[in-house]
């Protein structure tokens, strides 16, 4: 009920009521505290979210969801070095997930290591990912960068990753047009625009300040 608060009907309160209940329910859950940490990130509560990461982690060292989900905090935080050792860490307890992958990539982009980032994503699983689309841009490799975005069409899944490429490349109205389609299609991913910082540059746009509206985060 917790996830579809949050991702169906942008509930924020519901959504946290539900996670609680859930706790209520089954206080060692690491699977609920895990979801709940990204939750709290997600609605810019990184104090709560690292607190609650930080004793999960105590509760159950060898949780990678609880691993990924403590570096989400402190990435959103802006809290990079940090963030990347518990990505690392999560990737050692799971070396097949890509998203952790993903994270450390990102990771490394906004500490200004791009070359680390490419090393990261290299290999078929990210040949064509809007991931080394952005690392293209942050190497100054525009053509690579548009080529990868060049593939993608309108019925593309991953409106959010497009549209955060685009803006590494400093095309703001294709980069806004694409987050625009993501929460025409209410993606998933656009629930976590409010802070993260691959948007930075785009956070006094008045489009991007009417987009977030949209998701009527709490203060």
């Amino acid at each position: 009920m917790a996830g579809i608060n949050w991702f169906e009907s942008w509930d924020w309160a519901g959504s946290e009521r539900e996670f609680k209940r859930a706790f209520g329910l089954n206080p060692g859950s690491i699977e609920n505290c895990a979801c709940y940490i990204e939750l709290l990130t997600t609605i810019g509560r990184f104090p709560e979210a690292i607190a609650l990461a930080q004793s999960s982690t105590e509760r159950d060292p060898l949780s990678e969801l609880v691993a990924g989900a403590y570096g989400d905090a402190l990435y959103m935080a802006r809290r990079y070095e940090e963030a990347l050792a518990h990505y690392q860490r999560a990737i050692t307890l799971n070396p097949q997930n890509a998203d952790y992958q993903i994270q450390i990539a990102l990771s490394y982009l906004q500490l200004g290591r791009a070359p680390e980032a490419l090393k990261v994503l290299e290999g078929p699983r990210f040949e064509w990912s809007t991931w080394k689309a952005m690392t293209y841009a942050a190497l100054g490799r525009r053509a690579d960068a548009t080529k990868i975005l060049g593939k993608f069409t309108k019925d593309a899944a991953d409106a959010y990753g497009i549209s955060a490429a685009y803006l590494a490349l400093g095309d703001k109205d294709a980069g806004l047009e694409w987050l625009t389609h993501g929460f025409d299609r209410r993606e998933i991913p656009v629930t976590g625009v409010g802070f993260d910082p691959a948007f930075d540059s785009v956070r006094n746009d008045a489009r991007f300040v009417a987009l977030v509206a949209r998701l009527k985060l709490p203060r």
